[in-house]
């Protein structure tokens, strides 16, 4: 029973994580869309009326690194 209870556990830590890199691809695909209309005429004169900026990219780099902590 403990080895199927370990199983679902990194299975849940496996789509959780497969979840978050799914968000963080689509929230960066939409960054970089804005940012491209925020350069582009004539999107980036609306853009500067409304003093819209850059979005910054979600980046996990140190973050990635760490094991998490996983107590039971």
């Amino acid at each position: 029973k403990t080895q199927a209870t370990v199983s679902e556990l990194m299975s849940s830590i496996r789509n959780i994580e497969d979840e978050i890199a799914r968000q963080r691809y689509t929230y960066n695909n939409i960054a970089q869309q804005l940012n491209t209309m925020t350069e582009t005429i004539p999107s980036n004169i609306v853009a500067s009326l409304i003093h819209m900026k850059k979005l910054e990219y979600l980046e996990f780099e140190e973050e990635i690194e760490k094991a998490p902590k996983i107590e039971f």
